[in-house]
């Protein structure tokens, strides 16, 4: 039974994991947007690193409506991932306060 419980990942490092996958997510999102359009003369520079770009040129659907979306869908599924790991913090603290 403890090798089983041993492979089940804590919620602090699923929430982390997420995270990091959601912010990868809103890289790709932000360079489809931001390749959409036409560049303007006064438009403000972003830069994008390599690995975005190229997750970003192999998406299906890639343009400024799906990037929206992915953008939104980043956003709050990294609130979610957050929101994970403060009620991970809380549980920690409460079964502290439990054994003393």
């Amino acid at each position: 039974m403890s090798s089983t419980i041993g492979a089940i990942p804590s919620a602090t490092s699923s929430a982390v994991n997420g995270i990091r996958r959601e912010f990868e997510r809103f890289d790709r999102a932000a360079w489809d947007v931001a390749s959409a359009g036409p560049a303007a003369s006064n438009a403000v520079v972003l830069e994008i690193s390599d690995q975005a770009r190229a997750a970003s040129s192999q998406a299906l659907g890639a343009g400024l409506e799906q990037g929206l979306i992915d953008e939104r869908l980043a956003k709050y599924s990294a609130i979610a991932n957050i929101r994970t790991l403060q009620t991970a913090d809380e549980m920690s603290k409460e079964l502290t306060d439990l054994v003393r």
